[in-house]
């Protein structure tokens, strides 16, 4: 998946990957019957081998060489779900999609878990015994060796930073880089966000019996954003910059002043990002960055006559906003962090 960004025309796709793991979705065999040359349709329950099934996932990638996104929020990056409730927005819906669907128990040859009716397709045959969430631990396994066949358990996995939950085995639920919740039984039962936010899940939470509907306020991302740097390129570029305009400010007005400056410009340019781009991850200092050249263009302008070259200072300015804003246009950036 691609969220187009707001002032970012540049969107980095995901890489694509192909795997193959276990299934819970009800296949159909075709076999036709020659003597009345029909075709009829062979469920899974008399096929025992087919229980695999061919998964084309994706993978969020850093281009500035760094942790993945989720990583990146776990690290403190701005994230507006992790930082105030989102009720109506894509992560609550997302948990909505998955709680409202019926749970079943779903049985697939050799895989057996509760998940949803419609990624089970149908194939709901369950030993008597088993209750609609498969947590009859017991009767599943009895079941199971009465078969003769090895079981692949099914739990929740939470994937992507969107509050997207499949139930799946282990397995691709490693590869995909999901969060695996092998004590619960379906989606309903776990709270993707703590996963997604980190911080042991502090101050995430949810309401009352509604695991999927999740309450935010980890509040300190606005703050801590800003020494979350995105990756090495990230460093590079941005480093000197801050070193060079950060320098020439500190000897004007001191350490208290510009570090006052730093941290309300910073906490500020998250505070409008989160507003206007609450599914964006990002950090740095840029925002900081950009709160400084404002006080440098102040000065320039208003002591104009007596600066050397002032004309050059501008140019020199103008070039840091240029590249900033160009830099801007990337993942993990944004401009209206930049802007505010």
């Amino acid at each position: 998946m691609v969220i187009t960004r707001p002032l970012a025309p540049i969107n980095i796709k995901p890489e694509s990957n192909v795997g193959v793991f276990g299934t819970l979705k009800y296949p159909y065999v075709q076999s036709s019957n020659s003597s009345t040359n029909s075709t009829t349709n062979t469920t899974v329950s008399n096929i025992t081998d087919v229980s695999t099934t061919s998964v084309t996932y994706y993978l969020a990638s850093n281009l500035w060489i760094g942790p993945r996104p989720v990583d990146l929020i776990r690290l403190g990056a701005k994230f507006s779900p992790c930082m105030r409730d989102d009720t109506y927005g894509i992560v609550a819906r997302n948990f909505r999609i998955y709680a409202d669907d019926s749970l079943v128990c779903c049985l697939n040859g050799k895989n057996i878990g509760a998940t949803l009716s419609k990624q089970c397709g149908g194939n709901t045959t369950i030993p008597t015994g088993i209750d609609s969430y498969c947590s009859n631990t017991t009767a599943v396994k009895n079941y199971i060796n009465s078969r003769a066949v090895l079981p692949n358990y099914f739990r929740p996995c939470c994937l992507s930073i969107i509050g997207d939950c499949n139930v799946t085995s282990k397995e691709e639920c490693t590869a995909r880089k999901g969060y695996f919740h092998e004590k619960a039984d379906n989606c309903e039962q776990v709270n993707c966000l703590k996963d997604i936010c980190g911080f042991n899940g502090a101050y995430i939470g949810s309401q009352t019996g509604l695991p999927y509907q999740p309450t935010a306020n980890q509040f300190w991302r606005w703050f801590m954003a800003l020494f979350v740097h995105l990756g090495v390129i990230h460093l590079v570029i941005v480093l000197p910059i801050q070193l060079y305009i950060g320098i020439k400010i500190e000897r004007t007005i001191g350490w208290l002043r510009i570090g006052l400056i730093y941290i309300i410009s910073g906490v500020g340019g998250n505070i409008v990002s989160g507003v206007l781009s609450p599914y964006e991850v990002s950090g740095g200092s840029t925002p900081a960055i950009f709160g400084m050249l404002g006080v440098l263009y102040v000065e320039l302008f208003q002591f104009w006559q007596i600066v050397d070259r002032a004309w050059l200072e501008l140019i020199k300015l103008t070039s840091f906003v240029i590249i900033l804003l160009f830099l801007g246009t990337f993942p993990l950036m944004d401009n209206w962090a930049h802007l505010g």
